[in-house]
């Protein structure tokens, strides 16, 4: 069984490449996935042609820099309704992709995007293989039980305790309030809160492999996504940019130190 867990996902070109490289058996959502807070950086590749943009009223928002093959934008999706189309746009193609694949996946509230309905999304779209969770819920997965967690949902600690993978998306208080209800041999994965994917157990400070408690958080993708498979983490972290390159054949942009999002094919 290999679960994929990606958060505060604004790109969806690398998710699609992501997924056809770890083929996932079911795929995580993370939160704040349509909105997330001001000031994100957005690259969109000149050249592109989506025919529902306004491409000259996205031209007048905060343009960053400017090079010959993309442009960078410093932009909100809660403010930019450009943004938005070109970013859901991108969001149902990697849906539709998992639909093809046979992909299940599940979707969790964040902070930023608690208002949106991804239920209704699905089915206007007449995508049948997802889940989407307003509150909490548990999913069984052949041995494994994962317990999902919105954005300022109340949870029972005894669920915590007995499911396997706990994944949300909240702030520290309310992680360390899981943490301390975890079960033996269990794990947390967390979108919204941290820099890096890092790991934390209360054997060591850092940890490199799989312990009894554990905590991977997860920070704007596509710097920072797990996957897990056979009881162990394979960690891609903060900067990917040499993985893509390698792995994926996508250029390297030279913008390592900034919340960066491709929207392009």
């Amino acid at each position: 069984m290999r679960l994929m867990f990606i958060s505060d996902v604004r790109n969806f070109q690398f998710s699609d490449s992501l997924i056809k490289l770890f083929k996932p058996d079911y795929f995580f959502f993370l939160g704040d996935i349509l909105f997330d807070g001001p000031g994100q950086f957005y690259l969109i590749k000149k050249g592109e042609h989506i025919n529902f943009v306004d491409v000259e009223q996205l031209s007048k928002e905060n343009i960053v820099e400017s090079f010959e093959d993309y442009t960078i934008f410093k932009g909100n999706t809660h403010i930019s309704k450009e943004l938005f189309k070109v970013h859901l746009y991108y969001f149902l193609k990697t849906l539709r992709l998992l639909e093809e694949l046979g992909i299940g996946y599940a979707l969790i509230s964040g902070n930023h995007d608690m208002f949106i309905d991804y239920g209704d999304i699905f089915f206007h779209n007449n995508l049948r293989r997802g889940i989407f969770v307003k509150n909490v819920k548990k999913l069984k997965l052949d041995d494994t039980e994962i317990l999902l967690i919105s954005y300022s949902s109340p949870f029972d600690s005894v669920e915590i305790k007995n499911s396997k993978i706990v994944a949300t998306h909240e702030r520290k208080f309310i992680l360390q309030k899981i943490i301390r209800n975890l079960g033996k041999c269990s794990v947390v994965i967390s979108g919204h809160y941290g820099i890096n994917v890092e790991l934390y157990s209360e054997k060591e400070k850092v940890a490199s492999s799989y312990y009894e408690k554990l905590l991977i958080k997860i920070d704007n993708f596509p710097f920072s996504f797990a996957v897990y498979e056979n009881e162990r983490f394979s960690l891609y972290r903060s900067n990917l940019v040499n993985f893509l390159t390698d792995k994926l054949k996508i250029e390297d942009f030279n913008i390592t130190n900034r919340k960066l999002c491709v929207l392009g094919s």
